[in-house]
C-alpha cells in the first residue's frame, strides 16, 4: 500500500474511531445527567487511572495496529468492524 493509500485508510479509520468515541461520550453524559454527575465523574477518573484499564487499552491498540498491515486489501469499515467485534468480545469475557 503506498503512502497516500495508507494516509487515506488511517484518516478513514480515525474518523470511525472518533464516531465511536463520541457515541460513548454521549452515553456517559446521559448517564451523568440521570444518575448524578459527581459520582459518575469520580468513577470515570478511577477507571482512567486503573492499571487494568490501561492494560486493556494497550491490548486493544496492539490488536488494531496488528490489523493495519493486513488492511491493504480491505476497507477501513471492515477492519474497524473486526476490531470492535474483538474488543466487544474481549470486554464481554472480562
Amino acid at each position: 500500500m503506498d503512502i497516500q493509500k495508507q494516509n487515506e485508510f488511517l484518516l478513514s479509520l480515525l474518523n470511525r474511531l472518533f464516531l465511536e468515541l463520541v457515541a460513548y461520550r454521549v452515553l456517559v453524559d446521559s448517564v451523568k445527567s440521570a444518575a448524578g454527575g459527581p459520582q459518575i465523574e469520580a468513577a470515570l477518573q478511577r477507571s482512567r487511572l486503573d492499571p487494568v484499564t490501561r492494560s486493556q487499552v494497550d491490548s486493544y491498540c496492539q490488536i488494531l495496529a496488528a490489523g493495519l498491515p493486513l488492511a491493504a486489501h480491505e476497507s477501513a469499515d471492515r477492519v474497524l468492524s473486526q476490531f470492535l467485534g474483538q474488543w466487544n468480545g474481549q470486554s464481554a469475557q472480562d
